[in-house]
C-alpha cells in the first residue's frame, strides 16, 4: 500500500474504498432481499440495490476522471458488517424480527456511506475538483434519503409488530 502524502491521495482511497464497499453491499442487499418479507421494505431494497449500481458507476467514472484503477481497496469494515449482519439475520427467530434486522443492518452501511461520502465529497470540494464533488454529492444524498426510508418504515411499520416476543 501507498503511503497516503496530501488530500488528493486521500480522496482516492476514499472513493476506491467506497467503490469497493458499495460492490459488497450490492450482494448482500441482493441475498437479503430474497429474506425480506413486508413488501415496502423489499420495494426499498431493490430500489437500493439499481441506486448502489449506479454508485458503482459514477464512483468508477470518478476513478477514470482522476486517472485510476478502481482497485486497491478492500473495504474491510464493509465487509464487517456484512459479516455481522448475516450473522445477527442467521439468528432471527421469525420473519418479523429478521425485517427489523435487516433494517439496522442497512442502516448501519448507510451511515458508514454517509460519513465516507461526506468526507470524500469535502476532500474533492477543498481540492476544487467539483467534477467530483458533484458526483459525490449525488451519492450522498441518495445514502441518506434510502437510510430516512428505513428509518420511517421501521418507526411506523415494522418495530411495532416485532416487538410482541414469539413463544416457541
Amino acid at each position: 500500500m501507498e503511503r497516503i502524502t496530501n488530500l488528493k491521495g486521500l480522496l482516492i482511497e476514499q472513493i476506491r474504498e467506497l467503490y469497493n464497499g458499495e460492490q459488497q453491499q450490492v450482494y448482500f442487499l441482493t441475498n437479503v432481499l430474497k429474506q425480506t418479507e413486508h413488501k415496502e421494505l423489499k420495494s426499498i431494497i431493490q430500489n437500493h440495490i439499481k441506486e448502489t449500481q449506479e454508485q458503482i458507476k459514477r464512483l468508477k467514472n470518478m476513478l477514470n476522471q482522476l486517472f485510476i484503477s478502481p482497485i486497491g481497496e478492500h473495504s474491510e469494515i464493509m465487509k464487517g458488517m456484512i459479516n455481522e449482519a448475516n450473522d445477527l439475520i442467521d439468528r432471527s427467530a421469525s420473519p418479523k424480527i429478521k425485517d427489523v434486522i435487516i433494517i439496522s443492518s442497512i442502516q448501519y452501511m448507510k451511515h458508514f456511506e454517509i460519513a465516507g461520502y461526506g468526507s470524500a465529497y469535502a476532500y474533492a470540494e477543498e481540492l476544487g475538483r467539483m467534477d467530483i464533488a458533484d458526483q459525490l454529492h449525488i451519492s450522498l444524498s441518495e445514502e441518506k434519503e434510502v437510510n430516512n426510508l428505513l428509518s420511517d418504515i421501521a418507526l411506523d411499520e415494522i418495530n411495532p409488530k416485532a416487538k410482541t416476543p414469539r413463544l416457541v
